[in-house]
């Protein structure tokens, strides 16, 4: 059989009442040459059942839960698509959504492509992630300095021209460095500025909840070493690892103050955060002019309320604003 243009890999774990939306939304694209290949990991409570009779649809089902990187790196054995994204099981995406990816990787010639995510939480929009960026096409060093600085979201809800790494099996937060690791084998990253992909805030989520895992950030500079030193050089690759962590301390204030209640593991991230960040680390923030890094840290020195509070506030203003 000739080969799809595009494998879209929808991971799935417990997550067998959403994926007909998913699927839905998949099977309607305007761009039809692509496979659906659906990875069930090992769910036990609520798996993958009967899904719509369409040859595109193949469903591979893992014996145990291996988590999200292990889903990866199945899938792209599997996958026969050049071009390869993910789609999670509880998320949906335009109709245009895979055409116009492709389209944009094509037209540049570009190793990656990416778009906004529209985050959505209880059916409800509250706005993109970050995506501060323009044009149409930018270089892979551009891309990994702006997802290091939190400018741009790099996930693996984007369009992947093969090859691909391997993703780091037993990490969590592994999608970003799966994605620093293509850029350090790329060139070009093709940019979509339409939001075509509905990506679900909820409890249940990485984004939506404080857990453990939170601890696992502090890992994320060690394990982009190697892709950070490939893209810069020995002599620029300290200044943007440098940036990596600052990005680290601010992603994890944002999850404990994004926390409910006032439990231990908001209090110890909290206090993890203020003993790294210091009047230094603000006077660099504002070196950068990024002055919301600059304001969080100065509110988390004051105090963990403090900080809580206001982040609170201004999470209720931009959903106000929507």
């Amino acid at each position: 059989m000739t080969p799809p243009a595009v494998t879209v890999v929808v991971p799935c774990w417990e997550a067998g009442a959403t994926l007909p939306a998913t699927l839905d939304s998949l099977r309607a694209q305007t761009f039809a040459d692509l496979e659906i290949l659906v990875v069930d990991d090992g769910s036990m409570r609520d798996p993958v059942r009967d899904v719509p009779a369409d040859p595109r649809i193949v469903v591979d089902r893992l014996p145990v839960n291996g988590g999200y990187a292990a889903v990866t790196n199945h899938a792209l054995r599997r996958a026969r698509g050049r071009w390869v994204t993910f789609v999670d099981a509880d998320d949906v995406v335009s109709p245009g959504y895979v055409g116009t990816m492709l389209a944009a990787g094509r037209r540049h010639d570009a190793d990656l492509v990416l778009a906004p995510l529209m985050a959505v939480r209880g059916g409800r929009e509250i706005g993109t992630l970050p995506f501060a960026v323009d044009g149409a096409v930018i270089d892979a060093r551009e891309a990994c300095r702006r997802g290091v600085r939190g400018r741009l979201v790099l996930s693996q809800h984007a369009l992947f021209r093969r090859p691909m790494p391997e993703a780091v099996e037993g990490l969590t937060f592994n999608d970003f460095i799966l994605v620093l690791d293509h850029l350090a084998r790329s060139r070009r990253v093709a940019l979509v500025h339409e939001p075509l992909y509905r990506y679900a805030v909820h409890e249940g989520s990485a984004t939506g909840s404080l857990r453990a895992s939170v601890w696992e950030l502090r890992d994320l500079p060690t394990h982009a070493t190697a892709a950070i030193e490939a893209l810069f050089g020995p002599d620029r690759a300290p200044e943007v690892h440098a940036e990596l962590e600052q990005y680290v301390i601010t992603q994890m204030l944002h999850k404990a103050s994004r926390d409910g209640g006032d439990s231990r593991l908001s209090r110890d991230v909290h206090a993890w955060c203020r003993r790294r960040i210091g009047p230094r680390g603000i006077w660099r923030a504002l070196r950068r002019r990024d002055v919301t890094t600059a304001g969080s840290w100065l509110l988390a020195l004051c105090g963990r309320s403090t900080h809580v509070l206001a982040y609170r506030a201004y999470d209720r203003r931009k959903s106000a604003d929507r």
